[in-house]
Formats: C-alpha cells, sequence, structure tokens
C-alpha cells in the first residue's frame, strides 16, 4: 500500500469527475425508464379506449341478434385506462423520489428532472380525463 502524503486529502464530499458523469448517467437512465412508463401507460390507455368503443359496438350488434354475451360489455376497456393512469401515476412518484435525490447529489437542484415530470403529469391528467369519460358514457 502506498502512503498518502499529507496534502492529499480523500473526501466523499467532494464529488469526483468520474462521480459526476455517473451520477449524470443514472439521471439520464431514470428519465429515460419514465418516458418508457409514460409510453408504455399511452398503449394501454389507447388499447382500454379502443377495447371499450370495440366492445360496445360488437354489444350492440349482438344485442339486436339476441347473442349478446355480457350485459355491460365496456368494463374491461374502462379498468384498462383506469390501470394504466395508476400505473403512470406510482412510476412517475417512484421516479421523482430517485430523480430528486440524485439531483441533489449532482448539486443542480431540481431544474433538470420537471420536464420529464411534468410530461408524466400531463399524460396523468390526460388518463384521469378518458377514464373519467369512459365511466360516464
Amino acid at each position: 500500500m502506498i502512503p498518502m502524503e499529507k496534502n492529499e486529502t480523500t473526501s466523499l464530499q467532494e464529488p469526483t469527475v468520474k462521480n459526476q458523469t455517473a451520477l449524470e448517467t443514472t439521471v439520464y437512465a431514470l428519465e429515460r425508464t419514465l418516458l418508457a412508463w409514460i409510453r408504455t401507460t399511452l398503449a394501454l390507455l389507447g388499447s382500454g379506449i379502443a377495447l371499450d368503443k370495440g366492445m360496445e359496438y360488437i354489444h350492440q350488434t349482438r344485442v339486436s341478434s339476441g347473442t349478446a354475451l355480457f350485459e355491460n360489455a365496456h368494463v374491461i376497456g374502462i379498468v384498462l385506462s383506469c390501470f394504466s393512469t395508476l400505473l403512470l401515476f406510482l412510476s412517475t412518484v417512484f421516479s421523482y423520489q430517485r430523480l430528486a435525490r440524485l439531483a441533489d447529489q449532482l448539486g443542480n437542484g431540481r431544474k433538470t428532472i420537471f420536464p420529464v415530470i411534468a410530461t408524466a403529469g400531463l399524460v396523468i391528467l390526460l388518463g384521469a380525463t378518458i377514464s373519467i369519460l369512459l365511466l360516464v358514457s
């Protein structure tokens, strides 16, 4: 083991360039993960709407012919759209907690995570609105 000179200090408080780069890479990876969750929940939300309207159409044609299988056929679409909204909300909360911790370690505050969280918030609002509209109709 090589002895350290007296003027050399090893402090965990001072981030090195390597640590700084690793933290930034982790922040970008978490942002990509949240954007993937947004993409996935938008696909689930779209599938819920398609199932709701498709099942409604199939139900209407089967009722007229007297071979209806379900009395309330759009429940699957409503459940899928509500599930996707809840899933995005939970993934946004989890991602925000991790991104906020990393942003504090980076020292640049929370300004870097605002656009991704704002996008997720808008999609949550859209999903909640669509879910409510499907419940009402």
